[in-house]
């Protein structure tokens, strides 16, 4: 008789040990993709935070582009105006300078 209780203990720390490893494989596995999905979201952010960042430099180039032209334009007006003093009145340069500050002053 005691060895067939040997055998029943025997056979539920078989049982119960295959359920620890079980157990224990299944925590490790889960625990695994926990790096992969922390990376996973990091990368997502970052992906997100640079399309802003594009964005903005976009729009920071369209801005600079529209200050520089702005620069060229009030450079010839200045240029008519000293061309105008210099050349005792001349004003045909300064109206060709003044219209085109006023095309660029209607389309900004």
């Amino acid at each position: 008789m005691s060895g067939t209780w040997a055998i029943i203990v025997a056979a539920f720390g078989l049982i119960l040990t295959i359920l620890n490893i079980v157990d224990k494989a299944v925590v490790m596995k889960e625990r695994s993709h926990r790096p992969w999905e922390e990376v996973t979201g990091r990368l997502s952010s970052l992906e997100e935070w640079k399309k802003d960042v594009d964005r903005r430099l976009d729009d920071g180039d369209k801005r600079f582009d529209a200050i520089d032209k702005g620069n060229q334009v009030t450079q010839k007006v200045l240029l008519a105006l000293l061309d105008y003093y210099l050349n005792n009145g001349d004003t045909e340069e300064l109206k060709k300078a003044r219209n085109e500050l006023y095309d660029y002053m209607a389309r900004h």
